[in-house]
């Protein structure tokens, strides 16, 4: 149980683009079938993820299996909680990008690719791809992260990159799109339809979304801080996160993990699993 993962945060000058490196390392941990279920929140990240051994296979709603992911594979935002499985040991590394950065490095139009997943051939442009083949060429997973941070940076080069806080979605993220879709050309600013309409291009998701899911994030490591110093308290949670009251909490968990609030809690102690929501926290 509690197989090896480990996060990997971005450099200050990448932290507005890249939110994260995930590696996923189970060799060598003897996982009963249902431990080698992967459980994923409704993300509004954009990702690339290298299966560098073994297989990942997602798991539809019936929870019969498909064919097996491409060994490198791109997925846009998704709407809601998403699972996988691994029919034996594996090895993933996984790059988190905001929606708005990833479009604007690859040319990938985002909306079109709201909760699809597919490989990166003949989606990604050629410096891309070869930049694939390089992360998953043989070598540790720091040597991995480091292609990935020095890429990007090319890539990014020359770009201002907005703010970012060290856990979580970014609120100043969210703040800093909302006033770059606000304010145009010669200082003037945009309509509520076109401040709307332009968020959405850029990220797949409306303004409206992307508040809930870092008031929903925000909800989550209150409840990790609550839980460490003793003081967890639902209600409180979810009226310091900007919630109306801890139903609303409630609701807002369900949909975007698939639990309740104490269920994910619990899962997080003791399921395998849910070994994103763990290393997300902090406590893997």
């Amino acid at each position: 149980m509690m197989a090896p993962a480990r996060l990997y945060r971005p450099p200050p000058a990448l932290a507005g683009v890249l939110r994260a490196v995930v590696v996923r390392d189970t060799r060598g941990w003897p996982l009963p079938p249902a431990q080698r279920l992967n459980r994923y929140p409704a993300l509004p990240t954009c990702c690339i993820t290298w299966t560098l051994a073994g297989q990942s296979l997602p798991l539809p709603a019936d929870e019969k299996p498909v064919s097996a992911l491409a060994p490198v594979t791109v997925s846009g935002p998704q709407t809601r909680p998403a699972e996988t499985t691994n029919p034996g040991p594996v090895h993933s590394l996984m790059a988190m990008f905001y929606p708005d950065a990833f479009q604007r490095m690859t040319g990938v139009q985002v909306v079109d690719h709201v909760d699809r997943a597919c490989p990166a051939h003949g989606l990604l442009p050629a410096p891309w791809l070869d930049w694939c083949r390089a992360v998953a060429e043989p070598g540790d997973d720091a040597a991995r992260v480091a292609r990935i941070e020095e890429f990007i940076g090319t890539q990014w080069a020359g770009a201002e990159a907005p703010a970012a806080t060290p856990t979580g979605l970014s609120n100043l993220w969210i703040d800093e799109l909302h006033h770059r879709a606000r304010n145009g050309h010669g200082g003037r600013q945009r309509s509520p339809r076109q401040i709307s309409r332009l968020i959405k291009q850029w990220t797949g998701q409306s303004l409206r979304e992307l508040r809930g899911w870092g008031r929903a994030e925000q909800a989550f490591f209150e409840a990790i801080r609550g839980r460490e110093d003793g003081t967890l308290r639902w209600n409180a949670v979810a009226l310091d996160s900007g919630y109306a009251d801890q139903a609303h909490l409630c609701r807002d968990t369900l949909r975007l993990t698939g639990c309740s609030p104490d269920a994910l809690r619990r899962g997080m102690l003791s399921d395998e699993s849910f070994w994103i929501y763990r290393l997300w926290s902090g406590a893997a």
